[in-house]
């Protein structure tokens, strides 16, 4: 949810901001996975930033502007970048990360991917080869605890206190079991350890919520 990857942000915005004071001639790498995200980082660092006179700049454009945005990356304390124009660009101008401090993987997970994981895989994998003294800072909301320890001992950290976990959640999760009857399907929310008083703010069931129509083939 928003509100999932909001919290992942506040998490690196501290990291940027730390690293960045504690060695102002350093710089941060911001790799989203998708283009959509990396504008929205960019805009909220930018805006977190600003308030100590540093900037942000998200580059996911195509290899036709590798020269402007070659000029925009010298300029940038921090670079927000999909993986895709990561590669890309240190494979044009490498120098670019020769001061990088901290490397933020936000939606770590997609390593996982079938399509995208593989090549996320190699441009980490070179960047920690690369980057011998850079902190690595892994993003996701969605890897299972038995995994956990294997993304650290892959990235360099402890396999225990380099992990940090937290259960919140931003709404209240239920479970049901899903009903279908002869007029739809209907949802019957189980109990829960909250107890029955807060569990009769929400509706016990709900009826029909697949209703049962015709459609006619055209």
């Amino acid at each position: 949810s928003s509100d999932v990857c909001s919290s992942d942000l506040r998490v690196a915005e501290l990291a940027i901001v730390h690293s960045l004071l504690s060695n102002p001639e350093g710089r941060c790498l911001y790799i989203a996975p998708f283009r959509a995200l990396a504008d929205e980082v960019e805009k909220s660092l930018d805006a977190v930033l600003g308030e100590i006179g540093l900037g942000a700049t998200s580059l996911v454009g195509g290899p036709e502007n590798i020269g402007v945005e070659e000029l925009l990356a010298t300029e940038s304390q921090v670079l927000v970048l999909t993986p895709e124009k990561a590669d890309l660009l240190f494979r044009v101008s490498p120098y670019l990360i020769q001061s990088v401090n901290l490397v933020v993987l936000d939606e770590g997970h997609i390593v996982g991917d079938e399509r995208r994981g593989p090549e996320f895989e190699l441009l980490v994998s070179r960047l920690r080869r690369t980057l011998t003294n850079a902190r690595f800072l892994f993003l996701s909301a969605v890897v299972p605890d038995e995994t956990l320890r294997d993304f650290a001992v892959w990235l360099g950290a402890d396999r225990e206190t380099g992990i940090i976990k937290s259960g919140w959640r931003p709404a209240t999760q239920r479970v049901a079991s899903f009903e279908w009857t002869a007029g739809g399907g209907t949802l019957r929310y189980r109990r829960s350890s909250v107890g029955d008083d807060e569990l009769s703010a929400f509706a016990r069931f709900l009826p029909r919520l697949i209703p049962d129509r015709p459609f006619t083939y055209i």
